[in-house]
């Protein structure tokens, strides 16, 4: 972890303007399983999906996909087989997500269009519950835990930006209040607190043994 006390200490929670590299790409709307759920798996031609960022309404993005009894369509065997394919699909119960469709539905367009069911990806070793930063590292800490905050709000992300952030890689809801309330608790009731010298802190195997806050 890369934390700067005093960069967490400029942040009020609208964000900071000189923010590393990679804030911009973590902050951009990735191909995900799940329908409008950041960007489609199978884009539209001349999509501007490449402009879009979290929290960007992405719905316009999925006009064009079949769904329903329209799957069963002669023209939507081309689109179903380039969905099976995809990389982040696993499953039938993926393109039922994907496409907001019940699985038996699924399951008779793929057989009626000669689409073999994708199988169940393998995801490799487990990430054991890590989390992934904006710069990529993984940390071994829950969402809300007070490092990981400040890690983000060091990064220059805003209170908004961090919440969307963690709400994708956590894969739970996070609001902006939430993270308010991690910050606050950080302040305390002396924003002096945020300037007191650095200790070092036990953490889980794996982790960081230093933490900016006594």
């Amino acid at each position: 972890m890369n934390l700067s006390i005093e960069r967490f200490v400029a942040n009020d929670g609208s964000g900071l303007s000189d923010c590393p590299d990679y804030v911009a790409d973590a902050l951009a709307a990735d191909r995900r399983v799940g329908w409008q759920d950041g960007l489609p798996l199978v884009p539209a031609e001349g999509s501007p999906a490449d402009d879009m960022e979290l929290g960007d309404d992405v719905s316009h993005l999925y006009q064009h996909y079949p769904r329903g009894s329209d799957l069963l369509l002669p023209d939507s065997g081309t689109f179903l087989e380039k969905l099976a394919e995809a990389d982040e699909v696993g499953g039938v119960s993926d393109i039922s997500d994907e496409l907001n469709t019940d699985e038996q539905t699924v399951r008779k367009a793929l057989d009626l269009h000669q689409i073999d069911t994708p199988s169940a990806a393998d995801d490799g070793a487990d990430d054991d519950g890590r989390l992934k930063l904006p710069s990529g590292e993984t940390v071994p800490f829950d969402p809300l835990h007070p490092l990981v905050v400040a890690q983000l709000l060091s990064d220059g992300l805003s209170f908004e930006e961090s919440a969307r952030y963690l709400s994708r890689e956590a894969d739970e809801p996070i609001e902006a209040d939430d993270i308010r309330a991690v910050s606050d608790g950080l302040d305390g009731d002396d924003d002096s607190k945020r300037h007191r010298p650095r200790r070092d802190v036990e953490v889980a195997e794996g982790g960081y043994a230093s933490s900016p806050w006594p």
